[in-house]
Order: structure tokens, then C-alpha cells, then sequence
């Protein structure tokens, strides 16, 4: 899913930021809120076409002076919707009971908790950390099967964020070994936190047509669709249990990662419950129904393992990496889900272009040597839409003060799509900056990305440091 987090819409016209270092101490203090504004002009159905957000972040990090072994750190983020022109008179009805005014679940458009709040001891080459965190498994931009760890926030999936999860972390140091540096990692987490979904009158949530995971049938949406989510199922404990581990070879200016964890998926498979009347039946067997305007959503967690390896390589200003990553549904997931062994590849190079700034350029190409056939439409069928895609953009630095960019990703399958991205930089003064962005969407309606191919949508991003 870290293709749509990568895509930014929304703009941030606040920024606050405070430091603090004690003399002779490790203390550090900062802060952040923000307000955030976008436009999605041509979605379909009654949802937001624009909103407004307000945002917060604090993150202290604290070493005793009598006991520098010893490291605490704290980050609580918070997120708000605050305004919503489109769908404001009715938002309250649409939540409804008892999803209105809860935080931290799917349905509610708000979330506050925290990201990192651990206690971390180092003795020797072994650090130890018991508390919530967020760990950034995988090396691929856009979409890594390998970065399961945490559970994501996915109410604008173009700006997901990771929850922290409660776990014991343990790291091993080796950096004089005589072949290179070598670093073990391993987690335990007894509690993993779910997922957030988008909320009912979110854009990105299906609005014409709407096919499960693993389908039996389709569904015709009527434009005043009204989406309600149920409790959660969960499989075989999923949520319970979750443990990994990886090892990191530093070879000269390389990386090489072998790394295996077995738990819940950090998206769940999203069952609907429709009603309506059968209009007609499909070649491949599959039932075309006309839904009726409201869906029930339940999400529905099982247990799968990821493992696989990845490698870094420098070839003079040149960075190459290559990654493998197999998930496997494990017991009742296998239900629920197909399993994938992907292989990804990716390309950096800069290029000098005189004094007028550098280019940085990047491709990337998925590859999903299994295939699957009987993907959906919804967000947890995304992943789809990379079982085979290409990926390039660049960076245009043009002065000091000012960067372009432009990115595109492709998928080559059947059911094809295009996701296009254009920004703008520019700084003002040492302590502020404006952000234009614009993204576009185009794909059949039965691709994975399908649903969102009416979510063009820009952005003007202001952002103060103090």
C-alpha cells in the first residue's frame, strides 16, 4: 500500500517547531501542528470534494545524565477533521452511533495516540526497547510487502501513517566484523493494533462499482451509497503474537537483508454485505447485483508470514536496489487471500546539469511472479495493481530555492491504470515554503484502482518554521 502514501494531496499551512538541549544532557523537545487543505473536485457521490485538516505532533527524547545507557522517547500525533463544505450537514447522521465521536477505528475521520513511546537500554553492542514504536522493514518506495510491521492509517491513503505498536524490540551491533558491519534485529508484539479505514464519506471508499477480495460477485453502486462499518472478525488470533526478525550485512558501501516476520497484515480483507437484486451474471460465473444504498464493511484479520531479501549496491553515484518478498496466508487467510512472491527493482542516478541545478532520476519495475487472477476493487485488493507495473519520476532541483517533480507508475496488466504526480517547491526566506501538487487517475473501472479514477486532485501547501 505504500504506492498511495507516496502520492501527497493536502496542504499543510502551519508549522511549529521547538528545540530544547540542556547543558551537558541528551534532551530534545519539538513540536508540529499543521492545517491541511485539498481539493478532490470530480469525485462521484456525496462525499468530501474539499476538507480541511489540523494535525499535531510532539516528540521529546530524554538521556539521564547519571545513566547514559538508558533512552526514553515519546511521540504523540494527533489528526483532525475540521472542515468539510460538501458533506458537513450530513456527516454526523452518516457516522452514526456507535462509530461517531471514537477515535482510532475505521469510520472516524480523527485519530490521537501514540507513535513511539519507549523506554531503549544499550549495554555493550545490544540495545533492548520495551514500548510502542514504528519500525521501517523493506527498502522499496511506493508498495513493500516486506514493510508489514505496523498497521497503517488509511483514512487519506495517499497520506498514510504508521500506528506505533507495543512491542519488545532487540538489536545486535556487529560493525568491526572483518566481512562488514553486521546488524540482527528481532520484535515481539503481544497486542497488534488494526488498521484505520477510510471513513463513509470519504472519497476513497467505492462509489460505482465495488468488487471484493477474492469476488463471487460484483456490485452496481447507487450514487447516494452510504458505507457503515460492522465489527471486526478475527482469524486464528491474528492480532496476537506478531514476531520477526532480519539481519543487515554491511559489506563496504553495500546492503544486504535477509528478514522474516509472521503476524497479521498490517490492511485487513474487507468484507461487504450488499443487498439488492441480481441483474445479471457474468461469463466468468461472477453475479452483477444492484446494491441497495447502504453497505456494511467488516474488516477481517488473519494471519500470514512475509519473508525475503533485499539488496542495496552503490556503483559510483549510482544506487541499485533489488528486492524478493514471498507472503503466505496461513489457515483460515488462505480463504481469504492469495499468496505473492514479488520482485522489485529500483534505479537512482543524478545528473549534473551546470548551473542551472541536477536532475535525480528514478524507475522502478513490480513483478508479481504468482499472479494473482481474482483480485477486487477495494483498498485491500490494491496490491494487485502491482503484479506487474513500472515506476519513473525525477527531481529537478533548479536553484536553491526551488525543486520540480513529476513522477508516474504504470500497471501493465489486463486490468491497467496510471497514476500521475506533479510538485512544485518553492522556498520563501529560511523559514518557509510553498508546496503546489497535483496527482491524476486513470484505469478502467474494474482495475484496482478503478474506484479512484475520478479522485484527480491538488493541493496547495504552505508550511512556517518558527
Amino acid at each position: 500500500m505504500n504506492l498511495l502514501s507516496a502520492i501527497v494531496i493536502g496542504a499543510c499551512v502551519g508549522f511549529l517547531s521547538l528545540e530544547v538541549h540542556a547543558r551537558n544532557t541528551s534532551q530534545f523537545i519539538s513540536a508540529k501542528s499543521s492545517l491541511e487543505y485539498g481539493i478532490l473536485p470530480n469525485t462521484i457521490g456525496n462525499v468530501r470534494k474539499s476538507e480541511a485538516w489540523f494535525s499535531f505532533q510532539t516528540n521529546t527524547k530524554w538521556t539521564p545524565k547519571s545513566f547514559e545507557k538508558l533512552r526514553f522517547e515519546f511521540t504523540l500525533a494527533g489528526e483532525f477533521l475540521v472542515l468539510s463544505p460538501s458533506t458537513a450537514a450530513s456527516t454526523t447522521q452518516t457516522l452514526g452511533a456507535p462509530y461517531a465521536g471514537q477515535w482510532n477505528r475505521s469510520g472516524s475521520p480523527h485519530y490521537l495516540e501514540d507513535q513511539e513511546l519507549f523506554a531503549e537500554y544499550q549495554y555493550g553492542k545490544t540495545i533492548i526497547s520495551v514500548g510502542s514504536r514504528t519500525l521501517r522493514w523493506g527498502i522499496v518506495d511506493f508498495y513493500d510487502p516486506l514493510d508489514q510491521v505496523n498497521s497503517r492509517r488509511m483514512e487519506r491513503p495517499t497520506q498514510t501513517s504508521k500506528r506505533g505498536e507495543w512491542m519488545l524490540h532487540w538489536e545486535r551491533r556487529e560493525p568491526n566484523s572483518t566481512v562488514g558491519g553486521i546488524t540482527f534485529e528481532a520484535f515481539l508484539i503481544p497486542f497488534k493494533r488494526e488498521a484505520i479505514l477510510p471513513s463513509q464519506t470519504s472519497a476513497w471508499l467505492p462509489r460505482q462499482l465495488y468488487i471484493p477480495n477474492r469476488p463471487e460477485a460484483e456490485f452496481i453502486l447507487p450514487t447516494a451509497v452510504e458505507y457503515i462499518y460492522r465489527d471486526r472478525d478475527v482469524f486464528d488470533t491474528a492480532l496476537q503474537w506478531n514476531f520477526g526478525a532480519r539481519a543487515l550485512w554491511r559489506p563496504s558501501e553495500n546492503e544486504i537483508i535477509f528478514q522474516y516476520d509472521e503476524g497479521s497484515s498490517s490492511f485487513p480483507s474487507i468484507r461487504p454485505s450488499v443487498s439488492g437484486p441480481l441483474i445479471g451474471i457474468l461469463p466468468n460465473g461472477r453475479n452483477v447485483i444492484q446494491a441497495d444504498p447502504l453497505i456494511q464493511l467488516t474488516e477481517v484479520y488473519y494471519r500470514e508470514r512475509h519473508y525475503g531479501a533485499s539488496l542495496t549496491k552503490a556503483l559510483a553515484t549510482n544506487l541499485i536496489r533489488m528486492q524478493f518478498a514471498k507472503t503466505e496466508a496461513i489457515s483460515q487467510g488462505r480463504e481469504l487471500a492469495s499468496d505473492r512472491s514479488d520482485l522489485s527493482f529500483a534505479l537512482e542516478k543524478p545528473v549534473n546539469i551546470g548551473k542551472s541545478g541536477h536532475v535525480t532520476l528514478l524507475a522502478q519495475g513490480f513483478k508479481n511472479l504468482l499472479e494473482n487472477k481474482t483480485g477486487g476493487t477495494d483498498l485491500a485488493s490494491f496490491s494487485t495493481f502491482f503484479d506487474r507495473a513500472l515506476a519513473a519520476g525525477l527531481r529537478f532541483a533548479v536553484n536553491d530555492t526551488t525543486t520540480a517533480t513529476l513522477g508516474a507508475l504504470r500497471s501493465l496488466t489486463e486490468k491497467s491504470g496510471t497514476i500521475i504526480q506533479t510538485s512544485v517547491t518553492f522556498d520563501i526566506g529560511s523559514n518557509a515554503t510553498i508546496d503546489l501538487n497535483w496527482t491524476w487517475f486513470e484505469a478502467n473501472l474494474d482495475s484496482p484502482i478503478g474506484p479512484y479514477k475520478d479522485n484527480d486532485g491538488g493541493s496547495l501547501k504552505v508550511t512556517a518554521s518558527f
